[in-house]
């Protein structure tokens, strides 16, 4: 009598077992992600200095390029 109420149970908690462990590794990856998204929308700006050559006039100097 034991192996047929162990065995229906020990199947249903193997079950849940299972999708449990499926929602869990499902919510880690949204978490990751959102802290990948988090990461790249704040540091989105990129600051930029390049030289320039002024030939015409023989100058030059430093420019600064802001990219988002």
């Amino acid at each position: 009598p034991f192996y047929l109420v162990g065995l229906p149970i020990f199947l249903y908690n193997t079950y849940k077992f299972a999708v449990r462990k499926g929602h869990a590794n499902r919510r880690d990856e949204y978490i990751d992600a959102l802290k990948r998204y988090k990461e790249r929308r704040e540091n989105s700006v990129q600051w930029t200095i390049v030289p320039s050559v002024d030939l015409a006039n023989a100058g030059g100097g430093l420019n600064l390029l802001v990219a988002f």
